[in-house]
């Protein structure tokens, strides 16, 4: 649990993003990358005032170029299709490879094997 915690808390210094947009991100390429639309459809079901407008988040993902400059954000009230929304590869690239690498260091700092009662045991993958 906490690995995950301190994952994200790398990626936002790294990025220099908020949480919300961290979870964005996270939402859209899982959409993306899987196309399964349930996390998104239940964060977007959340009400705007509790987790702010996503426009304001897109264009702000925008402005640290995380989605392409060139991609157009639809306003508020238009047609929107996440599948439209473009990231930068080597945002991208670089935020799986964060990823990769601190669960290669949790995998390096806990042994893979355990002896619990006199009983030696693999840990999960």
């Amino acid at each position: 649990m906490h690995t995950s915690i301190i994952e994200d808390l790398n990626i936002l210094r790294k990025y220099n993003l908020s949480p919300n947009e961290l979870l964005i991100i996270r939402l859209f390429l899982i959409f993306q990358d899987e196309d399964d639309d349930s996390l998104l459809r239940q964060y977007l079901s959340i009400p705007e005032y509790d987790r702010g407008p996503l426009y304001d988040i897109l264009v702000s993902l925008q402005n640290k170029r995380v989605i392409l400059k060139s991609c157009e954000i639809p306003k508020p009230g238009e047609e929107f299709n996440p599948l439209e929304i473009e990231f930068n590869k080597t945002f991208v690239k670089g935020f799986y490879k964060a990823s990769f690498d601190l669960g290669n260091e949790l995998r390096e700092a806990y042994p893979m094997f355990g002896n619990i009662n006199g009983c030696v045991d693999t840990a999960p993958l």
